[in-house]
């Protein structure tokens, strides 16, 4: 299950990154707009526009590297 660790990003990283979640039974046009096609999605965004991208769970530390390469610029 991704909630736990993604609140704990949310706030380890709190002032650097903002965690959203998106409840995609209740939004289902949302989805369609992100193209979630699986959950759980993970979406990075900079300045509004999408920056990097991954489908399916994520151990704590797989997180942190997947989030500072996107950040550096490295491919995801």
């Amino acid at each position: 299950m991704m909630a736990p660790v993604l609140d704990e990003i949310a706030h380890d990283r709190a002032g650097s990154i903002l965690v959203a979640k998106l409840d995609t039974d209740r939004n289902p046009n949302q989805s369609v707009r992100f193209s979630i096609r699986s959950i759980p999605t993970l979406i990075l965004f900079r300045d509004g526009a999408e920056i990097a991208r991954h489908s399916g769970l994520l151990r704590r530390s797989e997180l942190d590297a997947w989030l500072d390469g996107a950040l550096q610029g490295q491919p995801s």
